[in-house]
C-alpha cells in the first residue's frame, strides 16, 4: 500500500469515528463490508453511518434487497407512525414507499421480487398487525394474513411459505403458514422475536429452553423435524446468518460468529466500540454475504 492510499485510509477511517461518536443517540444504522478469510473467519470493514436521513428519529427492523440495498422501517423524531423506507448502501438513492395513515413495520421482498411485504397496523374489528403485499410497480396491496392478528415478526421460507412470530399474553409463539392454501400450524412456544430461513427454505430460530439455556434451532416444513443447531450467547436471541450458513450474534459491543459445520463455539470477530458503538440490539446480513447491518443504541437495557 502505497502512503497516500495508506494517508486516505486513515482519513476516512478518523471521519467515520468522528461522525460515530456524534452521532444522535436512540436507533442507529451502521452498514459494514463483510469479509471471509482464506481461514474461513469472517471480518467486518468500510463503516457507514446511514441514520443520518432520520435525525433524531427512529429506525427499525432492516432488511436486505436482492441488489443490496436496506429496507428499514422508520419514523421521523416529531412523526406518529412507522412508514417503510429503501437506502442505498451510499444514501444516494433514498425512498420512502410507504405513507398510510397507520403504521408499517418489518419490511420484506417477498421471494420473487415482485411484492413489499410488511406488517400493517389495523385498527376496529381486526385491530392488530396483519402482513400485507404492495406491488412494487402497481401498487396494489392485499392481505395475506386472514384470522391472525397478533404477529409481530415474519419471514418468507418460499414464495408461498411464512415463518411467524406471535405473542399471546405472556407466552410467545412460532407457526408456519401456507399462504396459497391458508395452511397455519403451530411449531412450538418460548421462542426469540428473530426468525430467519437458510438457503434449504429451512426456519431458524432460538428457543429458550429455560433461564439459562437458550438454543438456535431450525425446522424443516417438509418433515416438521426440529434439529438443534448451536448454543446461543448468554441471554440472547437475536442473530443474522450468511449465505454459507454461518450465523452472526452480538453482545455489547461484541460481534461474534460461528459456523456450525466447522464449530461448536462462537468466535470474537470486532469489537465495534471504536466506533461508538455500545449496545448492538440487531444483525443482518444480505443475501450475497458482502455486507453487514446493524443497529445500536447507547440506551442500557
Amino acid at each position: 500500500m502505497t502512503k497516500v492510499a495508506r494517508f486516505y485510509n486513515i482519513l476516512i477511517l478518523s471521519m467515520s469515528i468522528a461522525a460515530f461518536m456524534y452521532a444522535q443517540p436512540g436507533n442507529e444504522l451502521y452498514l459494514f463490508s463483510l469479509q471471509q478469510s482464506s481461514d474461513g473467519h469472517y471480518h467486518v470493514f468500510g463503516p457507514k453511518y446511514l441514520s443520518g436521513f432520520n435525525p433524531g428519529g427512529e429506525i427499525k427492523q432492516p432488511s436486505f434487497t436482492s441488489t443490496g440495498d436496506l429496507l428499514v422501517s422508520a419514523r421521523t423524531k416529531d412523526g406518529n407512525q412507522n412508514d417503510i423506507w429503501q437506502l442505498s448502501s451510499s444514501l444516494k438513492t433514498i425512498k420512502r414507499l410507504t405513507s398510510t395513515s397507520v403504521s408499517e413495520y418489518c419490511p420484506k421482498i417477498q421471494p420473487g421480487g415482485q411484492y413489499l411485504t410488511v406488517l400493517h397496523e389495523e385498527q376496529g374489528e381486526k385491530t392488530g398487525m396483519h402482513i400485507y403485499k404492495i406491488g412494487l410497480r402497481s401498487g396494489e396491496n392485499k392481505r395475506l394474513t386472514i384470522d391472525l392478528n397478533e404477529i409481530e415478526n415474519y419471514v418468507w421460507m418460499s414464495p408461498n411459505e411464512l415463518g411467524l412470530y406471535s405473542v399471546e399474553g405472556s407466552e410467545s409463539r412460532l407457526s408456519y403458514l401456507e399462504v396459497n392454501d391458508n395452511k397455519f400450524k403451530r411449531i412450538t412456544t418460548s421462542v426469540g422475536k428473530t426468525i430467519l430461513a437458510d438457503k434449504n427454505g429451512h426456519l431458524n430460530y432460538v428457543h429458550k429452553f429455560d433461564d439459562q439455556y437458550w438454543y438456535i434451532k431450525r425446522y424443516n416444513p417438509s418433515s416438521s423435524f426440529i434439529d438443534v443447531v448451536a448454543v446461543t450467547l448468554e441471554r440472547t436471541e437475536d442473530f443474522a446468518l450468511a449465505p454459507d450458513g454461518t450465523y452472526f450474534m452480538s453482545k455489547g459491543h461484541i460481534l461474534y460468529s460461528m459456523d456450525p459445520a466447522k464449530e461448536t463455539t462462537w468466535s470474537e470477530i470486532a469489537d465495534l466500540s471504536i466506533y461508538g458503538i455500545t449496545l448492538i440490539t440487531g444483525v443482518v446480513v444480505s443475501n450475497d454475504g458482502h455486507q453487514l447491518a446493524l443497529l445500536s443504541t447507547k440506551e442500557k437495557r
